[in-house]
């Protein structure tokens, strides 16, 4: 209940719900995102909603969401670059001007990447509260990008955040 209340309180400023309902209903990356980012709140396994918070990420912000992937010229296989496209992109929406963001994200996603595949539960109340955090803010610009380039087409959006102009348009 509180985890809910603090996040009620930081989105009701400025913040059109309806707007956010229209990107949701016509980006199906982002409805997937904002998924994910309420059903973190409503486990009451921390390692779930860890999980599902880096997952939401994923699912907004992966390479495979916006742009062809690359073969590798040895085995053939796909190469996704997950982790490095992940907080990349994180550090490019909030502005990370010295990629300690980046950085974090990348801390972070080992936590998640260590839990699903080797079974630790290294995770911390205060490493959720901050991926909360992150992925709040990483929701909101990037409905705040398409209600400035007033589209939902999420790789127009995400083509926006990957600008300079979209860096020097929010300082």
């Amino acid at each position: 209940l509180e985890k809910i209340e603090r996040q009620n309180n930081r989105l009701g400023f400025g913040i059109s719900y309806k707007k956010i309902i229209e990107l949701k209903n016509n980006n199906k990356y982002f409805d997937n995102a904002l998924a994910m980012y309420y059903s973190s709140f409503s486990v009451s396994d921390k390692a779930i909603g860890f999980t599902l918070l880096v997952t939401a990420l994923e699912a907004l912000l992966s390479l495979s969401t916006y742009s062809e992937t690359e073969n590798c010229d040895a085995c053939g296989q796909t190469k996704y670059k997950i982790r490095a496209t992940v907080s990349e992109n994180v550090g490019l929406i909030l502005m990370d001007e010295n990629d300690s963001i980046k950085s974090r994200i990348k801390k972070l996603y080992d936590k998640r990447s260590k839990l699903l595949h080797t079974g630790s539960k290294d995770i911390t109340n205060q490493d959720e509260q901050e991926l909360q955090e992150y992925v709040r803010k990483v929701l909101l610009m990037y409905w705040y990008t398409s209600m400035n380039i007033n589209s939902f087409e999420h790789k127009a959006i995400i083509k926006e955040i990957q600008t300079k102009k979209h860096y020097q348009d929010l300082m």
